[in-house]
């Protein structure tokens, strides 16, 4: 298994922004985000998937963060959020970093309803793969409207994200930051500002306060 200097946990719903994110930093973008969690030189780190774990090869990486889709467990009928590999992983690191997505329903909402609706589109051609491609659009369109409905009903997605922050509390003493990802401007905030978020986000934004004064779990 590689050991990791310092993992990122990347956290959040489908449709939060992770992927983007990372693309992002990867390209050289939101250096002060970078700055203020400490990631080096964005050409030197790895990013992956809870799944592609087993594809790094290198025995030891710097900065590593792992893009995490919270959901996962819901949409699968699944107990735990990480396989064992992973929660190893979280274990050996020298450092973690835990990192939370989030925007408002109503923009998740809308973001789940725009992929369904390309997925949709894309429907027909897929028909051409045969049974196993039909069942596996099928399947895909139905976890969309399975997550849809939840992003729908603010009680059960905030059911969700409290989840995943006692997972994460699990690590006490472990830096826990919220990233709100609105109009193509990510802003970071401490974790000790969450209840603030979920109940005036855009006051939040207002006051745009620094990250520097890290809330630890």
């Amino acid at each position: 298994m590689v050991h990791v200097n310092k993992l990122y946990l990347l956290g959040g719903p489908p449709a939060v922004g992770k992927s983007y994110l990372m693309e992002k930093i990867q390209r050289g973008g939101l250096p002060s985000i970078v700055s203020e969690l400490d990631m080096g030189d964005p050409s030197r780190i790895v990013f992956a998937r809870a799944q592609t774990l087993v594809d790094i090869k290198e025995p030891v990486v710097n900065r590593l963060v792992l893009h995490y889709d919270f959901l996962g467990p819901f949409v699968n009928g699944k107990q735990d959020y990480f396989a064992k590999d992973a929660l190893g992983l979280i274990a050996d690191a020298d450092e973690v970093v835990f990192v939370t997505m989030w925007v408002p329903p109503a923009v998740l909402s809308k973001r789940i309803h725009d992929r369904r609706v390309r997925e949709t589109i894309a429907f027909m051609p897929k028909l051409a793969l045969g049974k196993e491609g039909f069942n596996q659009q099928i399947h895909k369109l139905k976890r969309f409207k399975m997550i849809q409905d939840l992003y729908d009903n603010r009680e059960r997605l905030g059911q969700q994200y409290a989840k995943w922050l006692t997972f994460c509390a699990q690590y006490a003493g472990k830096p826990h930051y919220v990233l709100i990802n609105m109009k193509d401007e990510e802003t970071l905030f401490p974790l000790n500002r969450w209840d603030d978020i979920n109940a005036d986000y855009k006051a939040v934004l207002r006051t745009k306060q620094p990250s520097s004064s890290t809330m630890l779990v």
